[in-house]
């Protein structure tokens, strides 16, 4: 269609709204002009913007004609307002007004018809410019369409190539799109993607519970990092996820939509998993010669196999140290995996603390000695038995005092004291040596602080392991730490606790 022709057309489908103060007049012109072919423009006449604004509103108008008389009594927002609409807009007015045209065109009023007065002439002009304008402010419009097509048509494949998957929801968790590696990591056909769309997010990933989307209805972003998936149809159903959710909120800062982004990570954490069981296969082979060569040494410092001299009682109370600082990272490294692959079998008994603190001290005597450790134990008089795995909390106090023998001074001292608080036991150690910097990361596995960097011998998994077994008791654990000061060690356990699947209290 030629430009002339598609006028021809534009001009019978032009609707106007005119906002004037002079309506009589402008109708008195029309009146003459109705066979000049203005008449095919439908016009609506106004001389009350708050009339006019619900009306451009409600209908669809081409083009708004304001005289500019009017325009001159409007404040500065009601401009802005009037070209918010998106929709050309005319002033048109006679050259007396030169001033204030200026003004208009300051804040975005361009589109203007200055006539030497009000006649038939003057709309004639008017409709060709009307004309003109509609025709490519349609052409632009259709532009930006064509344009907004070909970048969403961009962006979809975008989408549908990338190795994440993604997914739309609204703020009722009902899902508005997805990608198509969704389909890929459900296990599904492409061509089943389409039935996902309306559900509730809970139908299609039902491992994902609502509690998940929580913080993020509430404006937050949330990360779960190796989540475990289970997939009915895969057949290798237990998956692991990387998932990013995060809310996209509307002007007025309420939820509109949830993004999620997702990525399988299933292979990443089977490999993991492979090296950790190399690792802990490797260190529970240690263990034993370890454990043998460390009785052979006790045996041999302690005079059993002959008299020894004070320089080879040096020498192998060295070899002793260096021999228990390998087996005790060994057994960390043996423990933590066990409690990761849930191969750990918590056993409970009735127990005293200060037993297993006695024989922990036995344990450590050697290098208690060697380093001239003053140690204090406060008991606690009728000290209740406690339901725990003996094992584990011998392994958590055999850490801790561990821990304070290797960052003490020698000549220094270490205070164990037993105190009830309500319904706990706690234990808190206490030494005087070096002290560090108490961080969230403090009990993050292979984390070790700028003293146990110091320290070689330390595999940053004792705190790790000791918050692992402590929480399975449901106890707690509290560090109080000053560097050059010292650090205390506040471990609390339950007086009672619930012995689990059966849910019986197991009291002292």
């Amino acid at each position: 269609m030629n430009q002339s022709i598609e006028s021809e057309v534009l001009i019978s489908n032009i609707k106007a709204l005119v906002v004037s103060q002079d309506i009589a007049k402008l109708k008195e012109i029309l009146s003459t002009a109705r066979n000049s072919g203005l008449s095919k423009i439908s016009l609506d006449f106004y001389d009350d913007l708050e009339l006019a604004f619900k009306e451009l509103n409600k209908n669809n108008y081409n083009v708004i004609l304001v005289c500019i008389n009017y325009l001159g009594v409007l404040s500065i927002e009601d401009c802005i307002e009037l070209m918010n609409f998106n929709i050309p807009i005319f002033v048109y007015g006679t050259a007396e007004n030169a001033e204030l045209f200026k003004k208009l065109k300051k804040i975005g009023f361009n589109d203007q018809i200055i006539a030497p007065a009000f006649s038939f002439e003057f709309f004639m002009q008017l409709l060709e410019k009307i004309c003109e304008k509609v025709l490519n402010h349609n052409q632009i419009q259709k532009a930006i369409v064509k344009k907004l097509t070909f970048d969403n048509n961009l962006t979809r494949k975008t989408l549908d190539n990338a190795p994440v998957g993604v997914v739309k929801l609204d703020k009722n968790l009902r899902i508005i799109e997805v990608n198509s590696t969704i389909a890929r990591l459900l296990n599904v056909n492409k061509s089943d993607l389409e039935k996902f769309i309306g559900r509730h997010v809970g139908k299609i990933f039902s491992s994902l519970s609502n509690s998940v989307f929580d913080n993020v209805m509430h404006g937050e972003k949330v990360h779960l990092e190796n989540y475990a998936i289970t997939i009915t149809n895969h057949a290798n159903a237990q998956r692991y996820w990387d998932i990013a959710i995060w809310p996209i909120l509307a002007e007025d800062n309420q939820l509109k939509n949830i993004m999620m982004l997702i990525s399988d990570t299933t292979e990443k954490v089977n490999l993991a998993k492979q090296r950790e069981d190399i690792i802990a296969t490797l260190a529970h082979d240690l263990k034993t010669p370890l454990i043998g060569a460390e009785r052979t040494l006790e045996s041999l410092i302690g005079g059993n196999l002959g008299h020894l001299s004070e320089v080879q009682s040096t020498v192998l109370g060295k070899l002793k140290q260096s021999n228990h600082n390998l087996l005790s990272i060994i057994k960390n490294i043996v423990d933590v995996y066990r409690f990761e692959s849930s191969e750990m079998t918590i056993k409970y008994s009735f127990e005293l603390i200060s037993d297993i603190i006695k024989s922990c001290v036995n344990d450590l005597n050697i290098l208690i000695s060697d380093k001239q450790i003053h140690l204090k134990i406060n008991h606690l008089e009728n000290e209740p038995k406690l339901a725990i795995d003996k094992y584990s909390i011998y392994r958590v106090i055999f850490n801790i005092l561990d821990n304070a023998i290797k960052f003490s001074k020698p000549n220094s001292s270490i205070i164990i004291n037993l105190v009830q608080e309500d319904l706990y036991l706690a234990l808190i150690v206490t030494d005087f040596g070096c002290g560090m910097e108490v961080d969230d990361k403090l009990f993050s596995r292979f984390y070790q602080g700028q003293a146990g960097r110091k320290n070689l011998t330390g595999s940053g998994l004792g705190l790790y392991l000791i918050k692992q077994i402590v929480e399975l008791h449901h106890g707690q654990i509290n560090i109080n730490s000053k560097i050059n000061a010292g650090t205390s060690f506040t471990i609390k356990l339950p007086l009672a606790i619930k012995n689990g699947s059966d849910s019986k209290l197991l009291i002292s």
